[in-house]
């Protein structure tokens, strides 16, 4: 029997108590095909990825169809691009068919956005974050990170957390005979959305600022006048990674800490090796001496006894600790990633970390070689990230 109702057409065959519907709308039409081909040999995890398109297409009425042939979701990202969620098992290769004809109808996301009086809660099923939807001017601003959803859903680094405007050194003041100092100061806040869709909602919070001007350094003045301080803020579905992509041409810093919910008495880093055993040893207790390059190279721990404070600094010290490399291959007492977490506690205990971006984000920051996230401790068990971003200096 067959039957045509508008521009569908159906074709139904029954046999006994078996009835299959095979259905083909005239209308729907194959836009273009995007392949992705894993040829080194390695899994890869669920994740986010995006392929160029440059065509025309109503997106009103246009869909996607994932390697095994059912919708998936998709999104049309600002510079163009489409993006999936998938996996890559070792040299795999899958498929997306992007077809027109009909308006999507896949809509389950775990990426939300929850408006509250003063923030807008950015969430999936694994992280979230808080962001400012307004600030104070002046020198009482709120910083970009206004919390940070734990994987058990508790939120940590709630404050209020602040912009902080260090003290810079301006040029000699003949009158005073000194190097006066002084800090820069916003004049305005914006916000507004890169990305808001199911697979990833990027937002960017701009700070208008008043710079001070600054003495020459490394053969770069400084001017006063008007500034600026930019945080991008990326949240993926499934993916347990708030990411931050930072520039300003001001001193900025902000910090948060994770008293509620991470109960922190060690930390863990990868670098190329540490100088005494208090600055990193080995799960076997021994000096660590850095990864030797197999899968299961091991990374550095460091206990945090909490007797004095320990501050951010480029050296490490019984009360100072070096930053998060950026790149740096022969960074010591340091790694390109951080993790904080309690020692002791259950195989579900919530754990923190900070890792650096690629390369390539920041060498366009032009702030490559400082600009770095440091954690610290102090008296009293507290624990928590500091976020430095110096100024551009060209």
């Amino acid at each position: 029997m067959a039957s045509s109702i508008g521009s569908l057409t159906c074709i139904l065959f029954g046999v006994l108590t078996l009835l299959r519907t095979q259905c083909r709308s005239q209308a729907d039409e194959l836009i273009q095909t995007f392949t992705v081909k894993e040829s080194f040999g390695v899994a890869h995890p669920d994740q986010i990825i995006d392929f160029d398109f440059t065509g025309q297409v109503d997106w009103t009425n246009a869909y996607m169809l994932g390697p095994d042939g059912k919708e998936v979701l998709y999104q049309r990202l600002s510079d163009g691009k489409i993006a999936v969620r998938t996996s890559l098992p070792a040299n795999a290769t899958k498929a997306w068919k992007l077809m027109t004809g009909r308006p999507p109808v896949a809509t389950n996301t775990s990426l939300s956005i929850i408006e509250t009086a003063e923030h807008l809660e950015i969430v999936n099923e694994l992280t979230g974050i808080r962001v400012p939807k307004a600030t104070l001017t002046g020198q009482a601003v709120l910083a970009p990170a206004q919390g940070i959803r734990l994987r058990d859903g508790q939120w940590t680094g709630t404050g209020p957390n602040f912009i902080e405007f260090p003290n810079q050194m301006v040029c000699w003041d003949l009158v005073q005979n000194a190097f006066p100092r002084s800090s820069a100061s916003a004049t305005g806040f914006s916000l507004r959305f890169v990305e808001r869709g199911p697979l990833v909602v990027t937002v960017e919070l701009r700070y208008n600022l008043v710079k001070v001007a600054t003495c020459p350094n490394e053969g770069h003045t400084v001017p006063s006048g008007a500034g600026y301080y930019i945080s991008i803020i990326t949240l993926k579905a499934g993916q347990p990674s708030v990411l931050f992509e930072e520039d300003s041409d001001a001193e900025v810093h902000w910090r948060f800490d994770l008293s509620l919910g991470v109960f922190v008495n060690q930390g863990r880093y990868r670098g190329h090796h540490a100088t005494e055993l208090q600055f990193g040893k080995t799960e076997a207790g021994e000096l660590y001496r850095g990864p030797d390059g197999s899968p299961d190279s091991e990374d550095a721990f460091v206990d945090f006894d909490f007797q004095n404070p320990v501050r951010p600094h480029f050296l490490t010290s019984p009360t100072t600790r070096r930053r998060l490399a950026i790149w740096e291959p022969w960074v010591f007492d340091t790694g390109w990633y951080w993790l904080l977490y309690d020692r002791d506690g259950n195989p579900a205990a919530n754990v923190t970390g900070v890792f650096a971006g690629n390369w390539s984000v920041q060498w366009k920051c032009r702030c490559w070689n400082r600009h770095r996230t440091g954690g610290g401790h102090g008296s009293g068990h507290k624990a928590g990230w500091l976020r430095e971003n110096p100024r551009r200096l060209f």
